[in-house]
């Protein structure tokens, strides 16, 4: 039985690939995902870019909620400053669980590795100017070798002969091992300062250093977090290097302004606020120009339509462009080239995402959570009076457990208080598609 051919679902609307992808866009040149379909914040640009142009070392923290585009703005930003001649790296220093600062300076040297590599001459130029090589210069290799013996170890060749009888028998046996790194040896902030140093050529050139990874911490984790940073504190004031720690939106407080040493040398925070609806817009506009395949596009969604539902998701971009991905993939099946409504949308997600509410709350929770936004729009809010009224046959007291364990499970979340009334609501655009809310 001859098998019917899998056919891409965005071909029938005249686009090449999937133009609600939520991978950051990239710093590089890339052709899927360039920095050109970036939208918005160039005020936060020229704010954290004119910092780092105008001083000799920055520090500067970058915290927002999650899913509301801080890797890409971070990207946006290294290409800003780049055509400003600051050197940057694509990927960032990453800070994990139980880091020493030892660790942390070498994840830190290995991205200045990789910066200096990008600066050094072609292989074939380098053999052909090395006899015309100066001290500095040889010198110069030579540190940078021991930086990466220091954090990366070193390859060995160890070569053993065996003399057999007779005489003539000889045998050969080469063995590859590696000397380790050395960082748990010795501190890293000399090579540190003296690595910034070298790639800022004596001053003329800003180095970017980009730390990662601060989400969600736990209140140990943050606590050793704010720990290793004040630990640290000193590199972060060397010549020529400019910090930038990205993290969600309460790392400012929970670990840069523990103590008056750290929070003194850091000025402000910028918080990335969510898109406004209207960027949005503008966002999947230039997705679908920029993978338009042909003279016919059929956008998928309309971006007016897509910045309306989007209003629901309170900036988490990252979940509201899953969905969208999801939907029409579904729609496709059996609507190919269509574009997909709203109310549409909606409703062929819904019993999509039900399941994931299940498996957060448990079937009872679920149905009673439905019958509490029974008829109400997604944005509605609820008390526990509510709950009693709408879901029947349960007591004050079953309620209020009902609303503390959809609270625990992080569902809903408290939204105002009036006087002894407390008012509830969904904390995420997915649990109002999962409920099947206009």
């Amino acid at each position: 039985m001859p098998s019917t051919p899998i056919a891409s679902p965005w071909t029938p609307y005249g686009l090449s690939d999937d133009p609600f992808f939520q991978a950051p866009l990239a710093p590089s040149d890339d052709a899927a995902r360039p920095i050109s379909l970036f939208v918005g914040r160039e005020e936060e640009v020229q704010l954290l870019g004119g910092q780092v142009v105008g001083s000799s070392s920055s520090r500067a923290i970058i915290q927002g909620p999650a899913g509301v585009g801080k890797t890409s703005f971070v990207n946006r930003l290294k290409v800003a400053l780049a055509e400003q001649g600051v050197l940057t790296h694509e990927q960032p220093v990453r800070v994990r669980a139980g880091m020493s600062p030892r660790q942390l300076c070498a994840e830190v040297l290995r991205v200045l590795l990789q910066i200096r590599a990008t600066q050094a001459p072609a292989p074939g130029i380098a053999e052909k100017t090395a006899k015309l090589a100066s001290k500095g210069a040889r010198d110069d290799d030579a540190f940078w070798r021991r930086v990466g013996h220091l954090v990366e170890g070193e390859d060995t060749t160890a070569v053993g002969v065996t003399l057999g009888v007779p005489v003539a028998n000889i045998g050969v046996q080469r063995e590859r091992g590696r000397i380790p790194a050395e960082v748990d040896e010795l501190s890293l902030d000399a090579e540190l300062a003296q690595a910034v140093a070298r790639l800022s050529a004596g001053g003329t050139r800003h180095v970017l250093i980009h730390v990662d990874n601060l989400e969600n911490l736990s209140g140990a984790d943050a606590a050793a977090a704010a720990a290793l940073v004040q630990n640290l504190r000193d590199s972060f004031l060397i010549d020529h290097s400019h910090w930038l720690f990205v993290g969600t939106d309460d790392i400012e407080r929970r670990v840069f302004r523990t103590t008056e040493q750290v929070g003194g040398i850091i000025p402000f925070a910028v918080d990335l606020e969510p898109l406004p609806p209207a960027a949005v817009a503008e966002v999947l506009q230039r997705r679908y120009q920029h993978l338009r395949r042909g003279r016919n596009l059929t956008p998928p969604v309309e971006p007016e339509v897509a910045a309306a539902l989007y209003r629901r998701y309170r900036g988490d971009l990252r979940n509201f462009l899953r969905l969208l991905s999801r939907a029409v993939q579904h729609h496709a099946i059996t609507s190919p080239g269509t574009p997909l409504g709203a109310g549409e949308l909606v409703a062929l997600m819904a019993p999509r995402y039900w399941p994931e509410l299940v498996k957060r709350v448990g079937e009872t929770d679920a149905r009673h959570l439905a019958a509490i936004y029974a008829g109400k729009p997604y944005g509605a809010e609820f008390r526990v009076a509510d709950a009693v009224q709408t879901i029947g046959n349960i007591s004050q007291p079953a309620a209020s457990k009902l609303v503390q364990r959809l609270l625990a499970a992080g569902v809903v979340a408290q939204s105002r208080a009036e006087g002894k009334s407390v008012y509830y609501r969904l904390r995420s655009g997915d649990l109002t598609i999962a409920l099947g809310l206009s």
